[in-house]
């Protein structure tokens, strides 16, 4: 994951800076807060953590078709055995095929996220290729719903810090489902709910994570 950590950097600095200036450039930055919980079910039994944390969302629209967009997120839960982490950066490129408006919508691509939760013992990681569906639609001015479902087509293993595969990856999916208020024309506020689900084989059964819960976040759009 470090290795990404320099290009979310550049690219949203290239949004806050260069974008505003480009007349062919539309686009979004939001700051997010999760208040995610995430479930792990290793077969026999459950458990369910509180997994809160911020995340920075950027969006460049170019030539009112093509869209790129970039997040960051970092989840923590704390306890009486110490903190653990549950970091994320995930980038997207789609074609906006029906576009009959800046906030109305429908597009299809691909997209990449890359996963490291930190534990006591140590990172463990893993990433996924995603088929990413999103769509937007204007209900009036200053009102929209947005939506964006990902499945990953290609989940990779659950890897610790010493290269040991903990479980081999099998599939997984992400749900995006958000209401948006624009009460002014830079400005934009959003609610709206996230589901992420990771499976895995490993010997024994399976290991599922679910990481979901309800968000809130405000955006500055050019």
């Amino acid at each position: 994951m470090k290795h990404m950590l320099p290009w979310v950097t550049v690219f949203v600095v290239a949004i806050l800076v260069v974008a505003p200036a480009a007349a062919a450039i539309d686009g979004e930055v939001e700051l997010r807060y999760w208040n995610a919980q995430v479930e792990i079910d290793n077969g026999s039994e459950a458990e369910t953590l509180d997994f809160p944390g911020p995340a920075l969302r950027a969006e460049l629209v170019f030539i009112e078709r093509l869209a790129v967009a970039v997040e960051a997120s970092d989840q923590e839960n704390s306890d009486d055995f110490g903190d653990f982490t549950l970091r994320r950066i995930q980038l997207d490129a789609k074609w906006r095929i029906l576009a009959p408006s800046e906030n109305t919508y429908l597009g299809v691509g691909v997209g990449y996220t890359d996963f490291e939760f930190e534990e006591n013992e140590g990172p463990i990681t893993t990433d996924a290729t995603r088929i990413v569906v999103d769509g937007s639609f204007n209900f009036i001015e200053i009102l929209k719903v947005y939506g964006r479902v990902a499945y990953f087509a290609s989940l990779g293993d659950l890897v610790d810090s010493r290269g040991v595969t903990l479980a081999t990856g099998d599939s997984g999916y992400d749900v995006d489902l958000g209401f948006g208020i624009m009460p002014i024309p830079l400005l934009s506020i959003w609610v709206g709910y996230r589901t992420e689900q990771l499976d895995y084989d490993r010997s024994g059964g399976r290991f599922d994570v679910n990481n979901s819960g309800p968000y809130l976040g405000a955006g500055i759009r050019f």
